[in-house]
């Protein structure tokens, strides 16, 4: 917040008086440090202290001696000010990463509001125990950005002002559970939260996060999810497009039905594209804008029945407004489906390579302004 501080870099090097706001930087000769054989390289300690003011703000910037990505090698950190009010990109700044961060310590304090980025490409991470009294932290997003190793994290019951959690978890491959709390009752945004999380399993969405207005690419590719519990009180949703796109082991999601809003535009463009291990009948009671539900050659979706509950869907999103091709529907179930559109001029239904698309009643949907592709 001001005032000046000490570095000492541990390597024999001490600067004294470094002003606040300014960007010290410091090269190493490879010499001074603790050699590790095992891992054949110099470990420096460096520390920093007698502020005389209080720390706010820590995080890592580009060091000026290349243009090209920089990768600072920071093992591990240890924080012991209690003042610091912004952990945003504190390990993280675009083209500048800390993969080898192993652990961090951070003690508990009230003052912290701001998470966005702070592990962001900390590839060596595996565990992180966050303090319970950071009560007023609202953004969280990015905040574990490609943490390739992070197989478990512990989120605070105490956070309950946290409104944005897109991209948290996003391309955390090793992640395999995550325990949502139900006080976290402010969230609105959780778009690509858990895209490319690949070895997460299963998910059950609070009953509590019922503000939450974007769900887009919220599980993309996370290829060996297998059931997924929804809130029933999902109604807010408007943007749930790709949201579980190439999720191939989806077998099951609970209170579906209750995903989107019944009154506002809701668009699934993608939702559940190549979700071929999706089984039986689906019922959507959102208003739609477009819904594709489809799988590809030779890997049809295992769905047997789509229903379409709200009359009042408008389908103004680009054709196909539907598409169920390549889904295991047959002919009577396509029929239902046909009769569970509203009647609208120039819109299309695909229903490409469905078990029942020869035989089905195409007019049923064409009656009422539908073209059928087939």
């Amino acid at each position: 917040s001001g005032g000046t501080y000490s570095i000492d870099w541990g390597d024999g090097t001490v600067v004294h008086n470094v002003a606040s706001g300014s960007i010290p930087k410091h090269h190493y000769n490879y010499s001074g440090g603790t050699y590790c054989p095992n891992l054949g390289y110099m470990v420096y300690q460096i520390r920093i202290y007698n502020a005389t003011g209080n720390i706010l703000t820590w995080k890592v910037e580009n060091h000026g001696y290349t243009n090209n990505n920089q990768y600072h090698n920071i093992l591990w950190a240890v924080f012991g000010t209690i003042n610091i009010t912004d952990y945003s990109n504190a390990f993280y700044k675009a083209g500048v990463y800390c993969r080898n961060l192993q652990s961090c310590t951070i003690p508990s304090f009230f003052y912290c509001n701001d998470t966005t980025n702070m592990f962001n490409n900390c590839n060596a991470l595996a565990y992180v125990k966050l303090p319970e009294s950071w009560g007023n932290v609202t953004n969280t997003s990015s905040m574990f950005f490609s943490c390739n190793a992070l197989l478990s994290v512990t989120l605070p019951a105490t956070w309950w002002g946290v409104t944005n959690t897109s991209n948290m978890f996003n391309s955390c491959s090793a992640l395999l559970t995550v325990l949502l709390p139900e006080s976290w009752r402010s969230v609105t945004n959780t778009s690509s939260m858990f895209n490319y999380c690949s070895a997460l399993q299963s998910v059950k969405l609070p009953e509590s996060w019922g503000n939450v207005t974007n769900t887009s690419s919220m599980f993309n590719n996370c290829s060996t999810l297998a059931y997924v519990t929804l809130p029933a009180t999902w109604g807010s949703v408007t943007n749930v497009a790709t949201m579980f796109n190439s999720c191939y082991s989806l077998a099951f999601i609970a209170n579906l039905y209750n995903l989107g809003s019944e009154t506002s535009e809701t668009d699934m463009t993608d939702i559940f594209k190549y979700c071929e291990y999706l089984q039986g009948v689906i019922t959507v009671g959102a208003k739609l804008k477009k819904l594709d539900i489809y799988g590809s050659v030779g890997k049809n979706n295992q769905l047997t029945g789509l229903r379409l509950t709200n009359a009042s869907s408008t389908f103004t999103g680009t054709a196909a407004q539907v598409d169920c091709s390549y889904c295991n529907l047959g002919a009577a179930a396509l029929n239902l489906l046909f009769g569970d559109l509203p009647t609208l001029a120039g819109k299309t239904i695909k229903i490409t390579g469905c078990t029942g698309a020869a035989t089905c009643d195409t007019t049923i949907a064409t009656i009422k302004g539908w073209t059928v592709t087939n």
